[in-house]
Protein backbone atom coordinates (compact mmCIF):
# COMPACT_ATOMS: atom_id res chain seq x y z
CA UNK A 1 0.00 0.00 0.00
CA UNK A 2 1.37 3.67 -0.77
CA UNK A 3 0.47 5.49 1.61
CA UNK A 4 1.08 4.87 5.17
CA UNK A 5 -0.46 7.03 7.15
CA UNK A 6 -2.00 5.87 10.66
CA UNK A 7 -5.27 5.83 9.50
CA UNK A 8 -4.01 3.14 6.69
CA UNK A 9 -2.32 1.23 9.18
CA UNK A 10 -4.96 0.94 11.88
CA UNK A 11 -6.79 -0.63 9.08
CA UNK A 12 -4.17 -3.06 7.90
CA UNK A 13 -3.52 -4.41 11.65
CA UNK A 14 -7.44 -4.29 12.09
CA UNK A 15 -7.96 -6.33 8.91
CA UNK A 16 -4.66 -8.67 10.39
CA UNK A 17 -6.64 -9.44 13.72
CA UNK A 18 -9.67 -10.37 11.96
CA UNK A 19 -8.26 -12.57 9.76
CA UNK A 20 -6.43 -14.24 12.95
CA UNK A 21 -8.99 -14.21 15.17
CA UNK A 22 -12.21 -13.01 13.56
CA UNK A 23 -14.51 -10.00 13.98
CA UNK A 24 -15.08 -11.16 17.42
CA UNK A 25 -12.48 -11.99 18.54
CA UNK A 26 -10.68 -7.96 17.63
CA UNK A 27 -11.14 -5.36 20.12
CA UNK A 28 -9.74 -1.65 19.74
CA UNK A 29 -6.94 -2.33 22.29
CA UNK A 30 -5.39 -5.70 20.25
CA UNK A 31 -5.57 -3.01 17.42
CA UNK A 32 -4.16 0.09 19.03
CA UNK A 33 -0.79 -2.61 20.59
CA UNK A 34 -0.16 -4.00 17.18
CA UNK A 35 -0.08 -0.40 15.46
CA UNK A 36 1.82 0.79 18.32
CA UNK A 37 -0.61 3.44 19.53
CA UNK A 38 -2.54 4.25 22.44
CA UNK A 39 -6.03 2.66 22.36
CA UNK A 40 -7.67 6.32 22.45
CA UNK A 41 -6.12 7.04 19.02
CA UNK A 42 -7.52 4.68 17.52
CA UNK A 43 -11.44 6.27 18.69
CA UNK A 44 -9.57 9.40 17.00
CA UNK A 45 -9.96 8.09 13.75
CA UNK A 46 -12.57 5.74 14.15
CA UNK A 47 -15.20 6.36 17.24
CA UNK A 48 -16.45 3.12 17.30
CA UNK A 49 -15.87 0.04 16.25
CA UNK A 50 -19.14 -0.34 13.75
CA UNK A 51 -17.15 2.51 12.19
CA UNK A 52 -13.93 0.94 12.14
CA UNK A 53 -15.20 -1.89 10.55
CA UNK A 54 -17.30 -0.54 8.20
CA UNK A 55 -14.11 0.98 7.05
CA UNK A 56 -12.44 -1.78 7.06
CA UNK A 57 -15.50 -3.42 4.24
CA UNK A 58 -14.98 -0.01 2.47
CA UNK A 59 -10.95 -0.84 2.17
CA UNK A 60 -11.66 -4.63 1.01
CA UNK A 61 -14.13 -3.50 -1.71
CA UNK A 62 -12.09 -0.99 -3.47
CA UNK A 63 -9.12 -2.58 -3.28
CA UNK A 64 -10.65 -5.16 -4.69
CA UNK A 65 -12.71 -2.86 -7.73
CA UNK A 66 -10.28 -0.72 -7.95
CA UNK A 67 -7.43 -3.43 -9.39
CA UNK A 68 -10.14 -5.29 -11.51
CA UNK A 69 -11.27 -2.10 -13.17
CA UNK A 70 -7.48 -1.58 -13.70
CA UNK A 71 -6.34 -5.12 -14.84
CA UNK A 72 -9.91 -5.26 -17.21
CA UNK A 73 -8.71 -1.89 -19.43
CA UNK A 74 -5.21 -3.46 -19.69
CA UNK A 75 -6.15 -6.90 -21.09
CA UNK A 76 -7.00 -8.01 -24.74
CA UNK A 77 -10.59 -7.40 -26.19
CA UNK A 78 -12.27 -10.90 -26.21
CA UNK A 79 -14.55 -12.41 -24.08
CA UNK A 80 -12.04 -15.06 -22.93
CA UNK A 81 -9.54 -12.76 -22.03
CA UNK A 82 -11.67 -10.36 -19.77
CA UNK A 83 -13.10 -13.25 -17.99
CA UNK A 84 -8.82 -14.55 -17.51
CA UNK A 85 -9.04 -11.13 -15.11
CA UNK A 86 -12.30 -12.14 -13.04
CA UNK A 87 -10.83 -15.59 -12.52
CA UNK A 88 -7.02 -14.13 -12.03
CA UNK A 89 -7.48 -11.84 -9.72
CA UNK A 90 -9.70 -14.75 -7.11
CA UNK A 91 -7.06 -17.25 -7.68
CA UNK A 92 -4.40 -13.83 -7.04
CA UNK A 93 -6.10 -12.95 -3.42
CA UNK A 94 -6.24 -16.58 -2.42
CA UNK A 95 -2.39 -17.95 -2.98
CA UNK A 96 -1.28 -14.13 -1.93
CA UNK A 97 -3.82 -12.46 0.48
CA UNK A 98 -5.83 -14.55 2.09
CA UNK A 99 -6.72 -12.29 4.79
CA UNK A 100 -8.83 -10.37 2.77
CA UNK A 101 -11.13 -13.59 1.79
CA UNK A 102 -11.37 -14.45 5.71
CA UNK A 103 -12.05 -11.01 6.02
CA UNK A 104 -14.82 -10.64 3.51
CA UNK A 105 -16.14 -13.69 4.97
CA UNK A 106 -16.30 -12.70 8.32
CA UNK A 107 -18.12 -9.32 7.53
CA UNK A 108 -20.16 -11.71 5.13
CA UNK A 109 -21.44 -13.42 8.63
CA UNK A 110 -21.73 -9.86 10.45
CA UNK A 111 -23.88 -9.06 7.71
CA UNK A 112 -26.93 -11.57 8.83
CA UNK A 113 -27.17 -9.46 11.84
CA UNK A 114 -25.94 -5.96 10.54
CA UNK A 115 -27.65 -3.85 8.20
CA UNK A 116 -24.77 -1.27 7.14
CA UNK A 117 -22.88 -4.15 6.75
CA UNK A 118 -25.19 -5.87 4.61
CA UNK A 119 -26.17 -2.99 2.53
CA UNK A 120 -22.43 -3.31 1.45
CA UNK A 121 -22.33 -6.84 1.16
CA UNK A 122 -24.82 -6.60 -1.08
CA UNK A 123 -23.11 -3.54 -3.36
CA UNK A 124 -20.22 -5.46 -3.66
CA UNK A 125 -21.89 -8.53 -4.95
CA UNK A 126 -23.86 -6.18 -7.33
CA UNK A 127 -20.73 -4.36 -8.48
CA UNK A 128 -18.73 -8.05 -9.06
CA UNK A 129 -21.61 -9.27 -10.99
CA UNK A 130 -21.97 -6.07 -12.81
CA UNK A 131 -18.70 -6.22 -14.46
CA UNK A 132 -19.09 -9.63 -15.54
CA UNK A 133 -22.25 -8.55 -17.19
CA UNK A 134 -20.74 -5.87 -18.77
CA UNK A 135 -17.52 -8.56 -20.18
CA UNK A 136 -20.62 -10.51 -21.51
CA UNK A 137 -22.60 -7.75 -23.18
CA UNK A 138 -19.49 -6.63 -24.53
CA UNK A 139 -18.21 -9.49 -25.72
CA UNK A 140 -21.10 -12.57 -25.94
CA UNK A 141 -23.95 -11.03 -27.51
CA UNK A 142 -26.07 -12.03 -24.44
CA UNK A 143 -29.38 -10.62 -23.69
CA UNK A 144 -29.74 -9.18 -20.29
CA UNK A 145 -31.41 -12.26 -18.57
CA UNK A 146 -28.63 -14.55 -19.66
CA UNK A 147 -26.21 -11.98 -18.61
CA UNK A 148 -27.50 -11.81 -15.49
CA UNK A 149 -27.73 -15.27 -14.55
CA UNK A 150 -24.01 -15.99 -15.98
CA UNK A 151 -22.84 -13.71 -13.76
CA UNK A 152 -24.57 -15.07 -10.82
CA UNK A 153 -23.31 -18.43 -11.84
CA UNK A 154 -19.53 -17.17 -12.26
CA UNK A 155 -19.21 -15.48 -8.57
CA UNK A 156 -20.90 -18.43 -7.22
CA UNK A 157 -18.53 -20.78 -9.12
CA UNK A 158 -15.22 -18.28 -7.35
CA UNK A 159 -16.74 -18.20 -3.98
CA UNK A 160 -17.44 -21.54 -3.98
CA UNK A 161 -14.02 -22.58 -4.67
CA UNK A 162 -12.83 -19.74 -1.97
CA UNK A 163 -14.48 -21.30 1.15
CA UNK A 164 -13.05 -24.94 -0.14
CA UNK A 165 -9.57 -23.36 -0.51
CA UNK A 166 -9.53 -21.61 2.55
CA UNK A 167 -10.29 -25.16 3.98
CA UNK A 168 -8.35 -27.30 2.06
CA UNK A 169 -5.42 -25.32 0.19
CA UNK A 170 -4.23 -28.94 -1.77
CA UNK A 171 -6.88 -28.24 -3.76
CA UNK A 172 -5.87 -27.31 -7.55
CA UNK A 173 -6.62 -23.79 -7.68
CA UNK A 174 -5.17 -23.12 -11.39
CA UNK A 175 -6.84 -25.99 -12.44
CA UNK A 176 -10.35 -25.32 -11.07
CA UNK A 177 -9.93 -21.61 -12.28
CA UNK A 178 -9.08 -22.80 -15.82
CA UNK A 179 -12.64 -25.17 -15.65
CA UNK A 180 -14.74 -22.90 -14.85
CA UNK A 181 -13.68 -20.07 -17.07
CA UNK A 182 -14.06 -22.75 -19.83
CA UNK A 183 -17.29 -23.49 -18.47
CA UNK A 184 -18.69 -20.19 -18.40
CA UNK A 185 -17.30 -19.68 -21.84
CA UNK A 186 -19.06 -22.56 -23.30
CA UNK A 187 -22.13 -21.52 -21.99
CA UNK A 188 -22.23 -18.36 -22.80
CA UNK A 189 -21.61 -19.38 -26.44
CA UNK A 190 -24.50 -21.75 -26.36
CA UNK A 191 -26.58 -19.62 -25.39
CA UNK A 192 -25.98 -16.55 -27.78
Amino acid sequence: MANNSREDQILEATMDIIAEKTISGTGMRQIADRVGIAQSNVHYYFKSKEDLLLAVQKRVLERFVDQRKDQLEDEGNDLSSKLDVIFRQKEDILTNTPKYEYVQQDLWLRAHVNEATKANVKRNYRMWRGDVEKILEAHAGLDKAKRHMLSLLTISLLEGMMLQYLADEELDLAAYMDFCKRLILQLARDQS
